[in-house]
């Protein structure tokens, strides 16, 4: 589940942060009914082993991160992880005042994971958390229960990312428990507005108004003293009204509100991509978080990018598509956020289509349409919390710069719970829209429109080893160019080859995992390429860049190409062309020996470089040839026939079999400064993987165990910056 591998990221960033007490103020007539700061449960009832055998302590939850309870002790079922699961039920009491008020948090799963108010041994109130471990205020009005017999009982029965419940401090009161909000008003004057985002704040929820209307919603890391970085919001439409910005009262929230500002230009564009740990050649955004590549199309001469973005901080949330553009796949501009969460829910992944029938009968003054299918993901967001994921559209009538969103969304109703990531390809024979859409653990399901609004499921089926994140086109046979096939993909490059007739794919081969590295996710490929091109980009998800006002990266575009092969049809896949148009200075060395006690070094200008070189193996006298580029070592075993990837603490990263090409191995080695991707025989093998360079000097070194090793020829392309500024 992708919600897992983002808790898993969330947890390893925030896990220096320090938990925040804070104190609830009950009045004299409140009557407290428990805040776990006993060293059991008392006598509460515990069932399963969600919630263990006693309250959480404050020590144990400054290692979880932010959660923001009462006292010292809180109740909850991330105990075991995620995958505990059990039941909390309180003692009987009497409902005594009108309101019941406590602190809720976690995930959000009405059917597995809450708090519940029974009365009279009947279910009658129902809360659950919001996909965060800070806590917030609940309080259920219980006026016409008023005597009755009480009990709270906390509930997880979910096995999935987010699958616990945070609770504490519950109390009678007839005073409703609200938070107190803070509100700065200002007038908007200029494009921009300006935030400060202080690393390991509370995360706060932050709103902003026009008049009646909410116009955004964020969550951002809002500290009182210095900012780290500041991130900003585009305010151009609405130049000359009064923004009202709100958040939890507090002195660390009024001091960052009170530090925003507008401005013609962001406030630190002059350090934008000029940070010490800025990727080179592997897409990063100026500032926030991203993650899957999105609606990867081109269309008029451009290549757009757009992306899951957090452009309010460098931790997974506040699901945006950001956007940017190529006209040759190697230089880039970001040209801001397109699609924000709205009231079905933050935007998560999903893909464009260039409308060239005018099927959605938008199109104006003869002007192309592309349109967005994407999924609503209802359940997550602040506002949104108590939705379902569903799927929505969106059209761009100037070349995707601005987007309407479509006043029918959304276009497809929830099949199940975190159902997602629709990607939509034309069906020529059929003359309609197809859209695959992942469902629930590895199943995924086809469904079929004429015009992008009305969808009709046709098939549905398992993708063993995989899911999320799918990809569906066709595309030809290389060594056969007659013959043409289609290729379904997984999140993590596990792919099927085989038919299609519009209403079923019918796979021709087992699954296979196109990159065998680590870091190589969520991948898709360009719809509407010219020349038949089938281009693709991953998420090098588990990548993190500290201290860095951006999180994240994306790999650098593959060329895919099908072969047919004795057991069916495989994908290969190497750098595009393109790359060369990033090339700097160049390194040859032809006849290049080196021996046991003579390794071969070269010290280089910049961590980015394009490394070929190839070697006969029966020119490898040694058994042992080994590749150290920027501290990670590729490290070839010429007898077992098996490539291993080690850090430079000899932590073994991957082992790969590697077998020659009519006796021959022809390496390209693609490095960044946090990035290493490795082609073998011309992609028959790939692997990418992140890789922080820590040396003070880039460079590669080639060894060897055993004897010697000749190579024909080693090339190295210095790279130069990919960013091209807006």
């Amino acid at each position: 589940m992708k919600e897992r591998i983002l808790i898993l990221l969330l947890l390893a960033t925030v896990c220096s942060m320090q938990a925040q007490n804070i104190h609830m103020a009950l009045r004299p007539d409140d009557l407290l009914i428990d805040n776990f700061e006993g060293d059991t449960f008392g006598n509460w009832i515990l069932e399963g082993n969600a919630f263990g055998n006693s309250p959480v302590s404050m020590e144990r939850l400054s290692i979880w991160g932010d959660n923001r309870f009462e006292g010292n002790r809180m109740a909850s079922s991330f105990v075991n992880g995620d995958a505990g699961t059990g039941v909390l039920k309180s003692p009987l009491f009497r409902i005594e005042r009108r309101y019941v008020n406590f602190l809720i948090g976690g995930g959000v799963d009405y059917q597995r994971e809450y708090v519940a108010l029974w009365i009279d041994g009947k279910e009658v109130k129902r809360s659950t958390g919001y996909n965060r471990r800070v806590m917030e205020y609940e309080s259920w009005d219980v006026a016409e229960y008023m005597g009755k017999n009480a009990r709270i009982v906390l509930v997880d029965q979910s096995k999935e990312g987010w699958g616990f419940i945070n609770a504490d401090c519950f109390y009678q009161s007839d005073t409703k428990l609200e938070k107190e909000i803070f509100a700065k008003r200002m007038l908007v004057t200029h494009r921009y507005l300006n935030i400060p985002v202080k690393m390991g704040a509370v995360i706060e929820q932050m709103d902003i108004w026009i008049g009646d209307k909410m116009v955004r919603n964020m969550e951002v890391e809002l500290g009182g003293d210095e900012p780290d970085y500041w991130v900003t919001l585009e305010v151009k439409d609405w130049i000359g009204q009064e923004l009202r910005i709100e958040a939890s009262k507090s002195p660390n929230v009024e001091q960052a509100l009170n530090q925003c500002f507008c401005s013609e230009t962001p406030k630190e564009e002059n350090l934008f991509y000029k940070e010490p740990l800025r990727p080179k050649v592997h897409f990063t955004s100026r500032r926030g978080w991203l993650n899957d590549p999105n609606g990867l199309v081109w269309h008029e001469g451009e290549w757009h990018l757009f992306y899951q973005h957090n452009p309010y901080g460098c931790i997974w949330g506040n699901m945006t598509w950001g956007h940017a553009v190529s006209r040759d796949l190697a230089h880039w501009t970001e040209l801001g956020d397109v699609l924000h969460p709205d009231s079905l829910g933050p935007i998560f992944s999903g893909s464009v289509v260039v409308d060239k029938k005018n099927t959605l009968g938008c199109q104006q003054n003869g002007d192309t349409v592309l349109v967005a299918v994407y999924t609503s993901a209802g359940g997550f967001g602040y506002h949104t919390r108590h939705l379902q994921h569903s799927q929505s559209i969106g059209y761009s009538l100037d070349k995707g710069r601005n987007w309407v969103t479509f006043s029918g969304n959304p276009v497809l109703p929830t099949l199940v719970r975190y159902n997602r990531d629709p990607k939509v390809t034309w069906h020529t024979p059929t003359g309609r829209w197809i859209m695959v859409l992942y469902l629930d653990k590895q199943e995924y399901a086809i469904f079929s429109s004429p015009n992008l609004m009305d969808w009709t499921e046709t098939d549905r089926f398992k993708l063993e080893g995989a899911d999320e994140c799918p990809d569906f086109f066709e595309m030809s046979v290389t060594n056969e160019p007659t013959v043409r096939k289609w290729v379904f993909t997984g999140a993590n490059s596990t792919y099927l080859v085989g038919s299609f007739d519009g209403y079923r794919f019918r796979p021709e081969t087992k699954p296979v995992k196109m990159d065998s590295g680590t870091n190589y996710y969520a991948v898709q490929t360009y719809s509407n390429a010219p020349d038949d091109r089938r281009i693709q980009i991953a998420w090098m998800n588990g990548s993190n860049f500290p201290d860095m006002p951006f999180n994240q990266q994306m790999s650098f575009p593959r060329e895919l190409t099908l072969h047919r092969v004795d057991k069916g049809y495989v994908l290969k896949s190497m750098p595009v062309n393109e790359l060369a148009l990033l090339y700097g200075r160049k390194y040859i060395w032809k006849s290049l020996v080196v021996e046991e006690k003579n390794c071969f070094t070269t010290k280089l200008n910049t961590p980015a470089f394009y490394l070929k070189t190839g070697f006969a193996v029966d020119s490898v006298d040694a058994q042992i040839l080994a590749f150290d580029i920027n501290g990670l070592n590729l490290i070839y075993d010429s007898v077992k026939q098996i490539l291993t990837v080690e850090k430079e603490n000899g932590e073994t990263l991957k082992q790969m079999v590697l077998k020659p090409n009519e006796g021959r191995i022809e390496l390209d080695i693609l490095s960044d400064i946090a990035s290493v991707e490795i082609f073998v025989n011309q992609g028959a093998l790939s692997a990418a993987f992140y890789h922080l360079i820590e040396k003070n000097t880039p460079s590669v070194t080639i060894s060897v165990e055993g004897g010697q090793t000749k190579l024909k020829q080693l090339t190295i392309h210095e790279l130069n910056s990919m960013y091209v500024p807006q």
